[in-house]
């Protein structure tokens, strides 16, 4: 985008401070840095009705919205917006190498922000490992880790969670160092969101020690209940704006601060800019939940959490520094080892187990779902049976492609399993009603034949073949050679350090540890 000369005097007329790098208009106010970001969508019509100042009319004006600020330009009656983005101070004396606790819009009524826009703030900021560490919540890792990786940065996957055991009542952070520890969380996840429990207990997590890094919230746990298998504890510096909160806040903090425990820079952060705070409040007023208040829980920099730690010592104390450069080891040290990531590019299904009766009679499980097929047309379907044979040829060509057998006999045998024990099942659900195979197969209860339902609906050769169209890649490994598509991923090491990479993104030099 080149900034129009319109533009370039209206930000001289304001006194704003600009310049141009790769055609972006970059512009400086209030002290912080913003960027033009392209919006093509047209947010209100020729019938819009506002009157900016006249002055500006040609090239309209910068105003403040929601805590965000917006460029709104206008160009023959119709109205466009660019947002205008805080990006950070990106000259920053202090690398910010490992972020690990964001709050995207996935955790619902809280955070604030896209994924996309999270990933991008971390890159402009040098982040190499951002961590993901939403309160009881894991809706949003697949899409975060993939994002990561499409923008060579590591993923490190945690998640927020509370502590409940007997009369204590505390929060801590749990991430995954490998698949057992993301395994951990998914059965913590699950005790919360699903057995409807109101926190884990410490048997559990001194169960699961091995497997994740556990981390102490400060903010939310009375030094004197932290358990003793804890090792470290969150350097947060987060300021409350109630004074009785903040004064109880410090003087629990300073306890901390004097223990044995390890302190690890973790900045809880809820939305990406200082002034979004005022979305997080309208979320907070819907919710209802929140009891305490503050304004800077936002995606800083260390450089930033540096300045606010040093108002928390006396003007001569030095003791600030070494403690912020153990805490910054010790989140890098946290990055460094937790190495895992989710294979989003491939199918995950169990493989279907034949009976010992089963495996007697049929040679696969592709010979066993062709007979389940044709001994349910011959069992459920009456008179002439040729527009049924002809549609199941049509399915299970696509069913063969996709390769789904197995999920069709897996599902079968949950359904005979809920009937057997007297389990209601519904007739079917959604457009899974327009599949044949699943009626011969008695896993819905309607002929889609006879009602006029289509199988394109269910499934068609576009969704189920999309995966397989990627380009292979053949790969010498101590195995011997492997094919694989070009979004599996591999487990790799680079420059002496372990990484999650496609294959597509392969180098030379790389030795291929896991795939």
């Amino acid at each position: 985008m080149i900034p129009s000369k319109q533009l370039e005097e209206y930000c001289k007329d304001r006194l704003l401070q600009f310049e141009i790098e790769d055609d972006i208009l970059v512009l400086n106010f209030n002290d912080k840095e913003y960027q033009i970001v392209d919006n093509e969508e047209k947010l209100f019509d020729e019938d819009f009705n506002f009157l900016p100042y006249s002055k500006y009319e040609e090239v309209g004006h910068v105003y403040e919205f929601c805590g965000r600020w917006y460029l709104q330009e206008f160009e023959q009656k119709e109205v466009s917006f660019k947002e205008l983005i805080y990006m950070g101070d990106a000259k920053q004396s202090v690398p910010t190498e490992s972020f690990l606790a964001m709050h995207s819009g996935y955790e619902l009524l809280n955070g604030v922000g896209t994924i996309k826009k999270w990933v991008q703030k971390a890159k402009f900021l040098g982040v190499k490992n951002l961590g993901i560490a939403e309160t009881k919540n894991l809706s949003g890792v697949l899409e975060f880790q993939s994002e990561c990786l499409k923008n060579d940065i590591k993923p490190i996957t945690g998640m927020t969670v509370p502590v409940v055991d007997g009369s204590k009542k505390y929060v801590v952070k749990m991430y995954a160092k490998n698949f057992l520890g993301w395994q951990t969380l998914l059965k913590a996840n699950n005790l919360l969101n699903v057995d409807g429990e109101s926190g884990v207990t410490e048997e559990f997590l001194k169960d699961n020690l091995q497997n994740i890094f556990l981390v102490i919230d400060s903010k939310f746990t009375p030094f004197h209940i932290v358990p003793k298998f804890a090792k470290y504890y969150q350097l947060d510096t987060v300021e409350f704006t109630d004074e009785d909160t903040d004064k109880d806040h410090l003087k629990n903090f300073g306890k901390y601060l004097e223990s044995e425990l390890e302190p690890v820079f973790i900045n809880d952060a809820y939305y990406l800019e200082k002034e979004q705070f005022e979305v997080r409040e309208k979320l907070w007023a819907v919710a209802k939940t929140f009891d305490f208040k503050t304004k800077n829980q936002y995606f800083k920099s260390h450089e930033e959490s540096a300045n606010e730690l040093i108002n928390l010592f006396d003007s001569n104390c030095k003791a600030w520094k070494e403690l912020f450069l153990k805490a910054v080891k010790n989140v890098n040290m946290i990055a460094d080892e937790c190495n895992f990531t989710y294979d989003t590019t491939s199918r995950h299904l169990p493989k279907y187990v034949m009976t010992k009766e089963e495996s007697s009679k049929f040679r696969s499980n592709r010979e066993l779902f062709d007979h389940l097929v044709e001994e349910g047309l011959q069992r459920k379907i009456e008179g002439d049976k040729t527009k049924y044979i002809e549609r199941i040829k049509k399915e299970v060509e696509i069913l063969y492609d996709g390769d789904v057998v197995d999920y069709f006999l897996l599902t079968r045998d949950i359904a005979n399993f809920a009937k057997s024990n007297g389990v209601l099942l519904g007739l079917a659900r959604g457009s899974a009603g327009g599949c044949l195979v699943s009626y011969l197969l008695d896993i819905t209860e309607i002929d889609p034949l006879e009602y006029g339902l289509i199988f394109e609906r269910f499934l068609n050769k576009g969704r189920m073949g999309a995966w397989t169209e990627c380009e292979a890649y053949e790969i010498e490994t101590d195995d011997g050679k492997i094919k694989l598509n070009e979004k599996s991923l591999l487990k790799v090491i680079r420059n002496q350090k372990e990484i999650n990479i496609f294959v597509e993104s392969l180098q030379e030099g790389d030795e291929i540890i896991n795939y």
